[in-house]
């Protein structure tokens, strides 16, 4: 508990950005005069944070994407990652666009939904993998399982 720079009363204070600079305010005030606070992360998100991360590090952090609520995430195992080509979905990628083939092109001839083909250019496979991946190995002529 500390003082609060607005009203003077001891109450539980946040830092919050007043008109000239960083203060102290209560939560009553800080809605009253609606005044942004500032998170003060926690030791662990500090730590991770000064981490070095290598390349590979940053692009799998970069990949991994929060899903919204009406978005559903594509469900995957890590066995079948595991069991294709690193970068599998740039190899795919490149290929069809050698091609030049659009993702819709693309679903079309594999008889398959576009959303499907963009889930895989991102890295993100179906439950039905392997089929999919079947047909793409046939049709782009690549090697994708190791």
């Amino acid at each position: 508990m500390d003082i609060c720079s607005l009203c003077n009363e001891e109450a539980e204070v946040f830092d919050v950005i007043g008109e000239e600079s960083i203060i102290k305010a209560c939560a009553l005030c800080s809605l009253r005069e609606n005044l942004p606070h500032i998170k003060t992360p926690a030791p662990e998100e500090w730590k991770e944070a000064q981490r070095v991360r290598n390349v590979k590090e940053r692009l799998i952090g970069l990949s991994k994407k929060q899903f919204s609520s009406q978005e559903k995430p594509i469900l995957t195992s890590a066995k079948a990652e595991a069991s294709l080509v690193d970068n599998f979905h740039w190899s795919i990628q490149k290929a069809r666009k050698s091609k030049t083939l659009t993702q819709k092109q693309l679903a079309m001839a594999l008889a398959e939904k576009e959303e499907t083909i963009r889930d895989i250019e991102l890295g993100k496979l179906p439950l039905e993998n392997e089929r999919v991946i079947k047909k793409l190995e046939q049709f782009l002529h690549l090697r994708l399982k190791r």
